[in-house]
């Protein structure tokens, strides 16, 4: 056996298997020769001479498919790490694109918490002055149910002093002034309170 063969057996498992079915198939062919013919050194010579050509041609084609491999891997891995640069590109923005729409949702709750507060410190205002309008109507009823009180009671006095024809007058003037008073109907009948 040639030194090639030591080399090959030691060198790569998988490939020997390979290389043993390779020898069988070529053995089996030789000795079917060797049947046909007597054998001699020169011939024995002669055929080891052949192996090695052909076990120099079997590993050249091995290691041509051995890089082709090699190198259809390599095209292989950088396939994947395209894809996966392209995917970790993807994902960034993406998640780029998601803090973008987060500060955005971010600022306008921000600006309808403010809004909210100036609405509602509004509406305070409001109120506040509502309750400032409707006591100073109190007040001004207050004053009207006063002065129609002693009206009343200064035209009872001038009723007593007066004939009959100023008594009828007078009640004419009194029923126009209880129907008056009757208008004049508090906040609290309304269902308003001053608070």
């Amino acid at each position: 056996m040639c030194g090639l063969m030591n080399f090959w057996n030691v060198s790569n498992p998988p490939m020997i298997e390979k290389w043993k079915v390779v020898k069988e198939t070529i053995n089996g062919k030789t000795d079917l020769l060797d049947e046909d013919h007597d054998d001699d050194d020169d011939d024995k010579q002669e055929r080891c001479d052949e192996d090695e050509v052909f076990d120099l041609m079997t590993l050249r084609r091995l290691v041509k498919m051995e890089r082709q491999r090699a190198h259809d891997a390599s095209l292989e891995l950088e396939k994947e790490r395209m894809s996966s640069t392209t995917a970790s590109e993807e994902a960034l923005a993406m998640i780029l694109r998601l803090q973008n729409q987060l500060s955005v949702l971010e600022m306008e709750a921000q600006q309808h918490r403010r809004l909210t507060h100036e609405k509602q410190l509004h509406d305070q205002e409001v109120i506040q002055s509502l309750r400032w309008i409707v006591m100073k109507h109190e007040s001004e009823r207050s004053i009207l149910e006063d002065r129609l009180r002693s009206c009343k009671q200064r035209l009872m006095l001038h009723m007593n002093d007066d004939g009959d024809d100023a008594n009828v007058r007078i009640n004419r003037t009194l029923n126009s002034l209880d129907a008056l008073d009757e208008v004049l109907v508090s906040s609290l009948d309304l269902g308003l309170s001053q608070w």
